[in-house]
């Protein structure tokens, strides 16, 4: 371990006159041990997106734009995996006037149909959450003590909360999901990440560093934090933390105190003051894949907790999955003057796409609410999408209105993306809803 006077003399020559060095010490960095149960699958050459994109092209639906729409991703991450399937042979794509089509080639088909076996395994991954920086690390930290040696030293106050079961999947969920989601050698073979299905464990564990505080000849200048490893090197990663420590203090976030008296005086201070500007680097809008048995919850939710508009559109509709429940759902949204539009049809005499009892409900619908009930009728529709406000949108495989997700029936595979970013559910809920004006 260096000594104190060791860094002091190298940093001191590093500044020269234009600093003095006002504090130097060893602190505990708070960090966040995380243990995630997961879900693997049997490792394919194709990834999950590319699956729903073959699955669209085995149903005809060709639009490159309109499955962009459906699968809830940005135009360029969605050119770059189509661009990926281009090169390697698995799709062609054909420009148009006004649109872009894709179609499947012979090696895309015969990779898809090996790819449809799935066999799954659960197992425990662990990351590590940086507690200033909100940076997510993949290997332990190197200078972690031990339980016996925290006393020793002062810590520095973290910056971000704990994860915990409650908060994690909106903060967090996507973010370890996309760290995760990597090719992994598995016990037998090459796996990928499904799903993560909890937070195990997440617990605080500190990493010893130094801690310099540099005062600025001129006392007009703010001070200049520089945090070292338990080496006393100053690298990349150290430097990141500097900058981002001294950013929490020029916002009034004290994440360094020695004195013990004064940072109980900080913490109470904080809770009187509920304006103090939390940091939250975590993005807030969540984005994140969905199962089959997840899907019947959502629709549920959205009629109940909508209050401007549903947008359904599902290829068939069914008496055993629109039941009375659904129905009285609906009925209750329609009466607090909820908007719902609701589009079905696949064959060309699309009378057999609708249970007829439930036609004659919403028939009645159509009478008692005209002005806040659509139905639309088409033929060869392949979109399922629920939009609920400008709240959540899920663009899937699942036929919202036709099965029932129930967990005592034959297992089905149905995936879908759930997402909360605003300007994308304004996006596609703008694009829905002209289906109804046409």
């Amino acid at each position: 371990m260096i000594s104190e006077k060791e860094i002091s003399d190298k940093y001191l020559k590093h500044f020269g006159d234009e600093k003095s060095l006002i504090s130097i010490k060893p602190c505990l960095y708070p960090y966040y041990h995380i243990q995630l149960k997961c879900i693997y699958k049997e490792y394919s050459e194709i990834s999950p997106q590319e699956v729903v994109i073959f699955k669209f092209l085995l149903q005809n639906y060709n639009e490159a734009e309109n499955i962009r729409l459906l699968m809830g991703l940005s135009k360029r991450i969605f050119n770059s995996i189509i661009g990926e399937m281009h090169i390697r042979d698995y799709i062609q794509r054909i420009p148009g006037l006004h649109k872009e089509t894709l179609g499947m080639t012979e090696r895309g088909k015969k990779i898809f149909e090996s790819s449809v076996r799935e066999n799954y395994e659960t197992d425990s991954e662990f990351l590590f959450l940086d507690g200033i920086t909100n940076d997510i690390l993949k290997h332990k930290p190197a200078g972690i003590i031990n339980e016996s040696d925290k006393k020793k030293y002062d810590k520095i106050e973290s910056a971000i909360k704990i994860p915990s079961r409650t908060s994690w999947e909106e903060n967090f969920y996507r973010r370890f999901y996309n760290e995760l989601q990597t090719v992994t050698e598995g016990k037998k073979e090459k796996r990928i990440l499904h799903e993560i299905i909890d937070l195990e464990k997440s617990y605080k564990i500190f990493e010893l560093i130094y801690v310099l505080i540099f005062k600025d000849k001129n006392e007009d200048e703010k001070d200049t934090i520089l945090v070292l490893d338990e080496n006393g090197k100053y690298e990349e990663r150290q430097e990141e933390i500097s900058i981002k420590i001294e950013e929490l203090e020029e916002k009034g976030i004290k994440v360094i105190t020695f004195d013990k008296e004064q940072n109980e005086k900080k913490k109470i201070e904080q809770n009187k003051n509920q304006k103090i500007e939390n940091i939250t680097i975590a993005t807030s809008q969540t984005i994140k894949h969905i199962t089959t048995y997840e899907h019947p919850d959502l629709l549920v939710r959205a009629l109940k907790e909508s209050k401007e508009i549903v947008i359904i559109f599902s290829p068939w509709i069914r008496s055993e999955v629109v039941s009375g429940e659904i129905i009285s759902l609906m009925e209750q949204a329609l009466k607090k003057k909820v908007k719902i539009y609701i589009a079905y049809g696949m064959a060309e005499k699309n009378e057999n796409d609708i249970d007829k009892s439930i036609r004659f409900k919403f028939d009645r619908f159509l009478k008692d609410y005209k002005n806040f009930f659509s139905l639309k009728a088409t033929t060869n529709m392949h979109s399922k999408v629920l939009v609920c406000d400008n709240k959540f949108a899920v663009a899937t495989s699942f036929n919202w209105l036709s099965f029932k997700g129930d967990k005592n029936r034959p297992i089905r595979d149905e995936t879908g993306t759930y997402s909360e970013d605003v300007e994308y559910i304004k996006e596609l809920k703008s694009d829905r809803l002209k289906f109804f004006s046409s």
